[in-house]
């Protein structure tokens, strides 16, 4: 009679379990449909309010230099190449040990998230993708904060340094280059981080990110400081070919400084005001630094039909990036990882 009651109640468990565990899978399921849906989403309208209002312009898309789109992509693909290193550099000083093979594809796939609003779907999708055997997903989300807040900190840095020493421009903009280093830098600092997490109790909710925290040494933050002003100024390289591409104005490399202060500033300012990909944000700055160069030549018009076809020129780089990364099997799913677990479980 006992067999039979034991029996009986681990078959019931037995079914529990499996209830539980298809209930799961199909919320997982309906989050990546419903990620993929608002990725897709924000993208479309990014394209169609880039086209439209390139439309509503007095400038043709037929008179644009498209010779110099490969510059144009280039120089981005650079950019965000470095600060995806810098980003597997702070998981290793969180403890993880990520493979180059899944960070970089985690990273250029998550950059599509940047254009829905509040910018949570990057933290998402780089999750999503990263997390593993060797990578804890609390420690993962935790990381994209950090790497995020620091490239941003060191973006508002570098126009700072540039407009105090090498371009002529009003207070406003430098005391507003200042708010961006205090804004995304301070909550970041190590020692600080550290203490925010604490008094968020966030190591409660996930034990994993207070012992991840713990390892983040200052040299984690002196690395990016010294590593992402040149993402930055390929930035600014970048921004420099997308006004050779419409053909707005001649602006000669000497102008290297003010471009790249120029950028940064206009990025950063995007960033904090949680428009899906800075949307009518960046705009304000890059008029206020632009303008200066030519008056006539770059108005508010002109300017706003740079930063629309900056925009919608970087997003088909990280477009083409992403379909080449899939095309090929780059991007690892979590049956692919849990395989390779298997397999260094069997070498170990």
């Amino acid at each position: 009679m006992k067999t039979e009651d034991s029996n009986r109640e681990s078959k019931l468990k037995s079914e529990f379990s499996s209830t539980s565990s298809e209930k799961k899978t199909n919320w997982i399921r309906f989050v990546k449909w419903l990620v993929y849906v608002l990725v897709i989403g924000s993208i479309a309208f990014t394209i169609w309010r880039g086209i439209t209002e390139i439309r509503n312009s007095s400038i043709s898309v037929q008179d644009f230099n498209w010779n110099w789109l490969p510059a144009v992509s280039l120089f981005y693909f650079c950019s965000i190449s470095i600060s995806w290193f810098y980003w597997h550099c702070v998981l290793i000083g969180l403890g993880q040990r990520p493979k180059l093979s899944h960070s970089f594809p985690a990273f250029i796939v998550g950059q599509l998230g940047k254009y829905f609003p509040g910018k949570a779907l990057v933290v998402i999708i780089r999750t999503g993708i990263i997390a593993g055997p060797n990578v804890q997903p609390a420690v993962a989300a935790t990381s994209v904060f950090i790497e995020t807040l620091t490239y941003m900190a060191v973006g508002a840095g570098v126009a700072c340094v540039l407009m105090i020493f090498f371009v002529d421009v009003g207070p406003w903009l430098i005391l507003l280059g200042c708010g961006g280093i205090l804004a995304a830098g301070l909550p970041i600092f190590p020692p600080l981080f550290r203490r925010i997490v604490r008094l968020s109790r966030l190591d409660k909710l996930s034990p994993k990110i207070g012992v991840a925290v713990a390892n983040l040494k200052t040299r984690t933050a002196v690395l990016g400081w010294c590593l992402l002003p040149f993402s930055w100024l390929l930035v600014g390289l970048s921004l420099w070919s997308i006004i050779q591409l419409t053909g707005v104005g001649s602006v000669s490399l000497n102008e290297l400084p003010r471009i790249t202060a120029c950028a940064a500033l206009a990025i950063v300012v995007g960033f904090l005001s949680m428009m899906p990909g800075g949307l009518g944000v960046r705009e304000v700055v890059l008029v206020a630094l632009l303008g200066p160069l030519d008056p006539e030549v770059f108005t508010t018009a002109t300017t706003l039909i740079v930063a629309v076809t900056l925009r919608l020129c970087w997003l088909s780089t990280e477009l083409l990036m992403t379909l080449i990364l899939k095309g090929f099997g780059c991007v690892p799913n979590a049956r692919s990882k849990s395989i390779n677990a298997g397999n260094e479980k069997q070498i170990q």
